[in-house]
């Protein structure tokens, strides 16, 4: 394409054409290192099909791309950006950020002015993010139908296969089973139970293994007779027992001497929050009463997990 100046000279002038717009998708990141702002990457084929809201990934940032760390919050077909730099790496194939999590750490984020990465760098555990304390165990589901597992099991004529199969249709369904275990009561190796996932009558999954209670919350008595109430407790009873159900915020303050019977009005009153389909939270003012404070909740509830300062990173991963 040509012009001409001021004196009648032509001039070439080069076009250079537009570049083209990235392609979809795109992930907004927060990351960790303190940028008020969320940032758009574009998600590479290669990783389109694994990415994930929650988890935490690996950015170019700045003029010399220096890798950077954070999460992803969003996942969308478009961008507003003209300029897009493609993710590098899924740096932790797990969602370490839920829904929940993510609601809450925004939340934060807008109440206390602070950027989303460094939120949700704070709310995760070092343990979690490290990986310390939790372990893999191998799990064994049924790949075929029942059925045409049991017309195996009937046409099998070697023993240990034969006893892996009838113990496999032991599982209920949909459920699975420890390798280990299997292996154990089904009387024969791994490696012969390997074989049967080859020929792809089941799968062996590697999966987190599930939390174990710590000593204190072990064995919680199913059959427990709570105390009678006495004038007083009852009296508080009736006038807190309709604010548990209420949806309407409270503060209520129990007042109450050492041994007046104060934590079994916390006890009952959190039975029905926990009726109800919610959970509580139970501070307690000094770490050495923790062991008889679990005690007693294990006495009422099935489930109950205990975070304080004298927790090892792998039992805080845990729980």
């Amino acid at each position: 394409m040509s012009d001409s100046n001021l004196f009648g000279e032509t001039i070439d002038i080069e076009v250079t054409e537009p570049a083209p717009a990235p392609v979809g998708p795109f992930a907004a990141v927060a990351l960790e290192a303190s940028i008020d702002k969320t940032l758009d990457y574009q998600v590479p084929k290669a990783l389109a099909s694994t990415l994930q809201v929650g988890q935490r990934v690996r950015v170019p940032l700045g003029r010399n791309n220096k890798p950077s760390r954070g999460y992803v919050v969003s996942i969308s077909p478009t961008t507003d950006y003209p300029k897009i730099k493609p993710l590098m790496a899924i740096d932790d194939p797990r969602v370490l950020v839920g829904p929940k999590l993510m609601t809450l750490a925004r939340w934060i984020s807008r109440y206390y002015v602070t950027p989303l990465g460094t939120v949700l760098d704070s709310v995760i555990p070092s343990a979690v993010k490290k990986r310390v304390g939790r372990s893999h165990v191998d799990r064994v589901r049924l790949l075929l139908p029942r059925e045409q597992v049991q017309e195996l099991l009937e046409k099998t004529k070697a023993p240990k296969r034969r006893a892996t199969l009838a113990r496999i249709l032991q599982v209920p369904e949909g459920e699975a089973v420890d390798l280990i275990h299997l292996a154990g009561e089904a009387g024969t190796t791994v490696a012969t139970i390997r074989k049967l996932a080859a020929a792809g009558i089941i799968e062996i999954k590697s999966e987190i293994e599930p939390p174990k209670t710590t000593p204190e919350v072990a064995d919680p008595i199913v059959a427990f007779d709570a105390p009678a109430l006495n004038e007083d407790q009852q009296k508080v009873m009736d006038e807190l027992s309709p604010r548990m159900t209420s949806k309407t915020f409270s503060t209520n303050l129990l007042l109450g001497v050492t041994g007046s019977g104060k934590t079994e009005i916390y006890l009952r009153c959190i039975k029905q929050v926990v009726e109800q389909g919610r959970q509580a939270v139970v501070l307690v003012p000094e770490i050495a009463l923790t062991p008889q404070t679990v005690r007693r909740f294990t006495q009422r509830f099935a489930n109950v997990a205990v975070l304080h300062s004298g927790l090892s990173q792998g039992q805080r991963h845990r729980y």
